[in-house]
C-alpha cells in the first residue's frame, strides 16, 4: 500500500513539507525505518512533533485515511557557550520501530524517555506483557459472568417452585370455593 508519513501536531521541523513519502509503501504488519530530515527552530526551548501514517490513493494519488500509532520527536534546543546550535533529540515511538535523522548538531536515538531502546523484541515483550494483563482481566470477567449465571440459574429455580406452590394454593383455593355451602340468607 502506497503511503507517507505526515506531521499531525506541532511546529514544523520537516524540511520540505508536512509530509514525507514512505518508499516501496506499507503492508499491514510490516516494520519501516524511515528517515526524516528536520529542521529545529533557532530560539532555545523544548519542541515536540507528532507524526501519523496516512494511505495513499493508488489510483489518485489524493491523501487518504490516517492510520497506526503515533510517532512523535522531542526535541531540546539550547545554545553552547560558541553560540553554535546544540539539539537534543528523544525519538520516542508507540509504533514499531522509527529512525530520525535530523539537520545540524543534533543526534540521532531509537530510545524513549526511559531510556530503554524500542527495539522490535521490546516491543514484541511489551505486547506480550499487555496480552498476558488481557488475558487475565478475561479470565476474571469470565469468573464474574459464571457466577452471575450460577446465581440466575438458582433464582430461576426457587422462582419455580415459588409459581407451582402458589398454583397448588390457587387450585386449593378454587376447590374449596366450589364445595363452600352458599351464604345464608342468599336463598
Amino acid at each position: 500500500e502506497k503511503c507517507e508519513l505526515v506531521q499531525v501536531g506541532g511546529p514544523n521541523l520537516l524540511t520540505s513539507s508536512k509530509s514525507v513519502p514512505v518508499n516501496g509503501g506499507l503492508k499491514p504488519g510490516e516494520i519501516k525505518h524511515i528517515s526524516l530530515d528536520l529542521t529545529f527552530p533557532e530560539q532555545n526551548g523544548l519542541y515536540h512533533a507528532f507524526f501519523r501514517l496516512r494511505a495513499i490513493d493508488p489510483a489518485t494519488n489524493e491523501p487518504g485515511f490516517k492510520f497506526g500509532q503515533r510517532l512523535w520527536v522531542k526535541a531540546m534546543v539550547t545554545k553552547s557557550g560558541n553560540g553554535s546550535r546544540l539539539a537534543k533529540l528523544k525519538s520516542l515511538s508507540s509504533s514499531s520501530s522509527s529512525s530520525s535523522s535530523s539537520s545540524g548538531s543534533s543526534s540521532d536515538s531509537d530510545s524513549d524517555a526511559g531510556g530503554r531502546a524500542n527495539c522490535p523484541d521490546q516491543q514484541q515483550r511489551r505486547v506480550r506483557k499487555a496480552n498476558k494483563k488481557m488475558n487475565k482481566k478475561l479470565k476474571k470477567r469470565d469468573k464474574s459472568i459464571l457466577k452471575l449465571q450460577k446465581q440466575c440459574s438458582k433464582l430461576q429455580k426457587k422462582l419455580e417452585r415459588k409459581s407451582k406452590k402458589l398454583e397448588g394454593l390457587l387450585s386449593a383455593k378454587a376447590k374449596a370455593d366450589q364445595f363452600k355451602p352458599p351464604p345464608q340468607g342468599s336463598q
